[in-house]
């Protein structure tokens, strides 16, 4: 059985870039606009495909193609993904969180 899943309404906010900093789309576009979207991680249908319920969380991506982002420090070369800086559930762990004791996906 499934345990209940509660979402944010909002997802936490960035941490502030330091002069030098910038963040990065981790598909290599480059400098990102950070954009909040809607992860779906359950989606219902029924055989005819009508959508009966979606699961959803707000996550940090890139503006330009909705991916994971990455801090880059210039001054230090440092890359940091940005689940080590902000506090928000991993794809994976969204989709283990709906899956059965078989290891089905629901």
């Amino acid at each position: 059985m499934t345990q209940p899943i509660s979402t944010p309404a909002t997802p936490a906010p960035l941490p502030r870039l330091e002069a030098g900093q910038s963040w990065c789309c981790a598909n290599g576009c480059g400098e990102a606009v950070p954009k909040v979207d809607q992860f779906e991680f359950s989606r219902k249908e029924d055989t005819s495909g009508n959508l009966l319920e979606s699961l959803t969380t707000p996550i940090w991506v890139s503006a330009c193609c909705c991916a994971s982002l990455f801090r880059y420090d210039e001054k230090t070369g440092e890359i940091v993904d940005l689940d080590d800086l902000v506090e928000q559930p991993s794809r994976a762990q969204l989709l283990g969180a709906v899956a059965d004791p078989h290891g089905v996906f629901l």
